[in-house]
């Protein structure tokens, strides 16, 4: 009797709804907490059976009456001895304040009685709903949407695929249940396939790892149902390790920007084209200049220098005459020489690029007052001819910028190799100069333009007051 005080006494204050009846005499016990709820309907309760009366259905549970009744012949079946602990279930109850709430009843045989406690989970089953309400939104939203969305689980498995990806692909779930068989399907080369599998494995390990800081643009030609080929831009996401996936179709203006950059490469080879006709033409223009005009004044002078000396030498304007004559062909050769020099330097052709720099850096520095040192440590054997004549054109091009921008007084000139590169640098201690403006400088775009016509790098640093450095590499695959 004091047992059964202290647990009629335990089960009145605890915090939780409890009703528990005497299977002997089917005497009810709510405590103060269950009071609240069901005060209404205790008085109507003269068997246990009588609580089904009292339970709602409910979309969630519509035999929860049945199964109340049932798990109640299972306890009444038991002996009172047993401690019995049956399944959850849910039950919806109309309560005193008029409100409808959702309870979780366990049930339990202590001694003689038969103890229910009510688990209020209302605004639980109120927040499942809403979530499910929210997730059928989503997929009716998800379904219909005008862009490819497909989704997969931890195990690789596709559970979702809108009506956007079958029209695009026209693929639906039944023909790629998997990424597998998505790999095979849009890609049917093996090779390319297991690279792209193997990459999307480990990009969605980092992802899910915290690794990836950044989600990475991924641009991938994949294959439709019928044979043809898209450009797709994958953006992927993860929510309770479920892998969402968004299919933007890019294809038109990837065949846009293919096109552009063959447009780009048709160009590139028209300036390169031009750009040896211009050199042939100058080498050409160069060679008549200095061997054809440079011999007639030549021939001119000696004519000249000996009818001087058939001349009577006693005639001091004759004589003034013949020198200012003479002195006028010396220029004029002299002028010829430096323009020929200009349009083609024939060391260049003749003696390879380390003799052609260092003649160019002394007629600089000679109008010029800026120091200048060349180190080549490379062989010219390493440079083909138009190798050479590019280096050259740069080096020309970046001391005539020097020369009318940077104040300089010291520009230092290298070229370099390493393993796979032959490198040029061109080294200044001018004033520098705000890179971002390279475009408004016509002699740094056509520099560009040389570089890349070459598949080389031009890298330019710059400080003000700091100087200026331009770095250009070619890889050994482009010298001979």
């Amino acid at each position: 009797k004091e047992n059964q005080q202290k647990i009629s006494n335990l089960l009145e204050n605890l915090p939780v709804p409890i009703l528990s009846f005497d299977t002997n005499n089917n005497s009810f016990l709510a405590n103060k907490k269950q009071r609240i709820y069901i005060n209404h309907i205790l008085p109507k309760l003269n068997k246990p059976e009588d609580f089904a009366k009292y339970i709602l259905l409910n979309s969630h549970n519509p035999n929860a009456k049945k199964i109340f009744l049932d798990s109640l012949k299972e306890i009444k079946s038991k002996h009172h001895s047993e401690l019995i602990d049956l399944q959850d279930n849910e039950y919806d109850l109309l309560c005193a304040d008029g409100l409808i709430r959702t309870f979780i009843i366990k049930r339990a045989i202590i001694g003689s009685r038969l103890v229910l406690v009510f688990k209020n989970i209302t605004e639980q089953r109120k927040i499942t709903t809403l979530l499910e309400e929210s997730e059928k939104k989503f997929k009716a939203l998800a379904l219909n949407m005008p862009t490819a969305i497909s989704a997969y689980d931890i195990n690789e498995n596709v559970v979702f695929v809108n009506k956007h990806f079958t029209k695009l692909t026209g693929f639906t779930i039944e023909d790629v249940p998997n990424l597998s068989q998505w790999y095979k399907r849009s890609q049917p080369d093996k090779k390319i396939r297991n690279e792209f599998h193997n990459y999307w494995k480990i990009l969605t390990a980092d992802y899910r790892n915290g690794k990836l800081k950044k989600v990475p643009i991924i641009i991938t030609r994949s294959y439709c149902k019928d044979g043809s080929y898209k450009y797709f831009n994958f953006l992927f996401s993860i929510y309770k390790n479920i892998f969402y996936i968004q299919m933007i179709d890019v294809t038109e203006e990837q065949t846009i920007k293919k096109e552009l950059l063959n447009s780009h490469k048709q160009l590139r080879q028209l300036t390169n084209s031009l750009q040896e006709e211009i050199e042939k033409e100058r080498k050409h223009i160069s060679r008549e200049i200095h061997d054809e005009l440079g011999q007639q004044l030549t021939g001119i002078k000696m004519e000249v220098s000996n009818l001087q000396n058939k001349t009577n030498k006693s005639i001091l304007l004759q004589k003034d005459n013949f020198i200012s004559v003479l002195n006028n062909i010396d220029y004029s050769i002299k002028v010829v020489r430096n323009i020929s020099t200009k349009l083609r330097p024939i060391l260049l052709d003749d003696l390879g690029l380390n003799a052609a720099v260092e003649w160019y850096l002394k007629e600089f520095s000679s109008k010029i007052n800026i120091q200048t040192s060349f180190k080549f440590s490379i062989a010219e054997t390493e440079l083909t001819k138009e190798n050479q004549l590019l280096f050259f054109r740069i080096i020309q091009e970046a001391l005539t910028n020097i020369a009318r921008h940077a104040n300089a007084t010291k520009t230092t000139i290298s070229l370099t190799n390493s393993k796979s590169l032959i490198c040029l640098k061109i080294i200044d201690n001018g004033i520098g100069f705000d890179t971002k403006q390279i475009s408004a400088n016509l002699g740094l775009r056509l520099m560009k333009e040389r570089v890349l016509i070459n598949n080389g790098t031009l890298d330019i640093f710059s400080e003000k007051e700091k100087g200026t450095t331009i770095k250009i590499c070619i890889t050994r695959n482009n010298i001979s």
